[in-house]
C-alpha cells in the first residue's frame, strides 16, 4: 500500500488562490455566508416544526 504525499504549494492548481490573501478572504466569507444562510433555514424549519407541533397536540387535547 503506497501513501499519497500532498503535493507542494508549486505543483498544485490552487497555488494563487492559496498564496493570494484577498482570495482567500473572499472564499472564506462566502463559504461562511453560505453556512450562515444554510443554519439560518435549518432554524427556521426547526421553528416550524415546533409551532407544527404544538397546534397538533392542542388540537389532539381539544379532540379528548
Amino acid at each position: 500500500m503506497t501513501r499519497v504525499h500532498p503535493l507542494p504549494y508549486e505543483e498544485t492548481a490552487f497555488a494563487p488562490a492559496v498564496l493570494d490573501d484577498g482570495a482567500l478572504t473572499e472564499c472564506v466569507v462566502q463559504i461562511s455566508t453560505q453556512v450562515y444562510f444554510v443554519l439560518q433555514i435549518f432554524s427556521v424549519q426547526q421553528m416550524f416544526a415546533d409551532v407544527l407541533l404544538v397546534v397538533v397536540r392542542v388540537r389532539h387535547a381539544m379532540l379528548l
